[in-house]
């Protein structure tokens, strides 16, 4: 199958690169924008802050001591 691009006189082809721009503008930008915002995941908590929640919600973790 032979796919044939119509030949289009120099001022007739679309604006490359004013097409680019506003594809950038109005689809990648906003995407980085909110990539870049997203919340920082919390640090994870120490094995002594872990046997505290354990400890306070009635558990007994002696076994892994």
């Amino acid at each position: 199958m032979t796919v044939r691009i119509p030949v289009v006189p120099y001022e007739e082809k679309p604006n490359t690169l004013g097409f680019l721009k506003n594809f950038v503008q109005e689809r990648v930008w906003p995407k980085l924008k909110e990539v870049w915002n997203r919340p920082i995941m919390a640090p994870t908590i120490t094995k002594e802050q872990h046997m505290e929640q354990i400890r306070n919600y009635g558990g007994d973790p002696s076994h892994w001591e």
